[in-house]
């Protein structure tokens, strides 16, 4: 199972079991930079799958709970120094121990730097 299959799992396992999902709002301008940047820069997706990603991302945007920059940013700002990790993933950091919550990535730096701050990570495959 690819990465994209095993995500959407998670989050439709997530979905049937009532859980609330929640994202910093940089998520949906991160993830349209994503898909363009496949179509555009690595062209592993044609222009239709471009636009399909980005309908779906869409869909997936509005069944999140989203979380004001503002919000975290202090912590955000804290987690960033002292774990030498970028503003952009301690904004998730600093969101998911604010709900008291698991994070999902697939990003190993990232499940890392998570479990140094003693946050729970969801397994990956």
């Amino acid at each position: 199972m690819n990465q994209a299959d095993y995500a959407y799992e998670v989050l439709r396992e997530a979905g049937i079991h009532g859980e609330e999902l929640s994202t910093p709002d940089i998520a949906l301008p991160e993830t349209l930079n994503a898909i363009w940047r496949h179509h555009k820069l690595l062209k592993d997706i044609d222009e239709p799958a471009y636009h399909e990603a980005t309908k779906d991302a869409l869909k997936l945007w509005n069944t999140l709970r989203t979380y004001e920059t503002r919000e975290i940013a202090i912590d955000a700002c804290e987690i960033a120094i002292k774990t030498q990790t970028t503003i952009y993933d301690a904004l998730y950091l600093a969101l998911t121990r604010k709900l008291n919550s698991k994070l999902f990535t697939f990003d190993r730096k990232m499940i890392e730097t998570a479990k140094n701050l003693k946050i729970e990570t969801l397994p990956i495959k």
